[in-house]
């Protein structure tokens, strides 16, 4: 949802397989309280998947603002769908993550802090998802994974 009026991004910490802490947090530049908002999320352990015939792999590393390259744990045909996320928070600085270099093998990403910080960060968990494009149906479910390109302005994407 988008309910406030300030730049804000989801922050996670701590999960398991229990379940995690989640928070909107704003810019620094910001006023700091957000309004509530509805928060998506897929949550799997660590490991290679196969769901309706697309091969999904979900993994964690370390690292800070520094690049670090990231192999899959099975390699994929083509460049896969990925998203990535801050499992953690050591560092103080509003950050989120930053992804380079993606294709069938693996990765680089970083953590980048907001633009009004001091640009290192500290060491922090990043949980990433990678699963081949496509749209499949599990249990008479229906599950997309796709890329957009976008800039500042919305733009719709059509599911399949």
């Amino acid at each position: 949802t988008e309910n406030g009026g300030h730049n804000a991004h989801i922050d996670l910490r701590a999960p398991s397989s229990e379940g995690f802490f989640v928070r909107v947090e704003e810019d620094m530049s910001s006023d700091g309280p957000h309004k509530i908002e509805t928060i998506g999320y897929i949550a799997l352990e660590p490991g290679v998947y196969n769901i309706g015939g697309k091969k999904l792999v979900a993994g964690t590393a370390k690292t800070n603002h520094n690049w670090k390259k990231i192999n899959f744990s099975s390699v994929f045909q083509a460049t896969p769908v990925i998203v990535a996320n801050i499992m953690t928070e050591v560092g103080l600085h509003n950050a989120h993550i930053d992804i380079k270099e993606s294709s069938k093998n693996g990765l680089a990403v970083r953590v980048e802090e907001d633009m009004s910080s001091d640009g290192p960060h500290l060491v922090e968990t990043i949980g990433y998802i990678a699963m081949e494009e496509g749209t499949v149906i599990e249990n008479g479910t229906a599950f997309s994974a796709g890329k957009a390109q976008a800039d500042h302005n919305w733009k719709k994407v059509i599911l399949p």
